[in-house]
């Protein structure tokens, strides 16, 4: 199952040129809503209402925004321009499952936002930053970090990722987590960096792990993680990259998967 590759790039320029006038036009932002930006106030509700405004969405580059509970978003397109803003997550529950921004059936473009899991004061509770699913996707510039699930989900998508860094997964459970998960999607990551600060042999947390459709990897950096890449199913190219401490380069398991097709030069 999957697109060719070649059609990530025409879904992502085609739905990127037709809503470039819109980005420039019509925007709101958090504070319309009545986000604070602070880091103390709980801004869940101003962001949720701002990205169903249908208009895109502009942060302030200076500000934190604190937010407490998993944003799910469902409406036809989801713009956000960050500025470098950072958006903290704080688990009200612990031992709860969250995600920072859960996004079905959407055309996505997120650009220049950090997005902080704050492990330290999540003691328990098991976070993601991205769920997209069936989604068209562009991301660029994008700092994750401090998650404990995994960073980005891809599920039935298509999707460009460029300039994106991604630090301090960690992982303990026993639970195979990965920085990035995919399945059944065709996306291409460029200029990528996985990172965990430390090497310790109780971590289990991967760079990539590969479910079926097509990915394509090029320069990647990966930094203390279990596997680079562990591609299960469909087609996987890696191309230029530099690897400290990694306990597996690439793994291809095929029970119970077909196990995919692995290109690295």
């Amino acid at each position: 199952k999957g697109y060719p590759m070649a059609s990530i790039q025409v879904a992502v320029n085609e739905w990127a040129n037709a809503h470039d006038a819109e980005i420039v036009n019509a925007y709101t932002t958090p504070e319309a809503f009545g986000a604070k930006g602070n880091g103390i106030d709980d801004d869940t509700v101003a962001i949720e209402s701002a990205l169903k405004s249908g208009k895109a969405v502009v942060f302030s580059g200076e500000k934190t925004y604190r937010i407490t509970n998993s944003i799910s978003i469902t409406d036809t397109d989801v713009h956000v321009i960050g500025n470098g803003a950072t958006i903290v997550f704080d688990a009200l529950v612990s031992g709860n499952t969250y995600t920072v921004f859960n996004i079905t059936n959407s055309n996505v473009y997120f650009t220049n936002l950090i997005l902080d899991g704050n492990k330290g004061s999540n003691e328990g509770a098991k976070t993601n930053a991205l769920f997209l699913t069936s989604c068209v996707t562009i991301l660029d510039g994008i700092i994750i970090k401090d998650f404990t699930k995994r960073c980005i989900n891809v599920l039935e998508g298509r999707g460009q990722f460029s300039s994106i860094t991604m630090l301090n997964m960690y992982n303990s459970s026993g639970d195979t987590n990965s920085f990035v998960y995919t399945f059944d999607s065709d996306t291409e990551w460029t200029n990528i960096i996985v990172k965990n600060d430390e090497y310790d042999e109780t971590n289990t947390a991967q760079g990539f792990y590969h479910g079926g459709g097509n990915i394509n990897i090029t320069n990647i950096k990966a930094y203390n993680v279990t596997v680079v890449l562990d591609a299960r199913n469909g087609s996987a190219i890696l191309t230029n990259g530099y690897f400290y401490k990694t306990r597996c380069f690439f793994a291809q398991t095929s029970d119970p998967y077909e196990g995919a097709d692995i290109l690295i030069s």
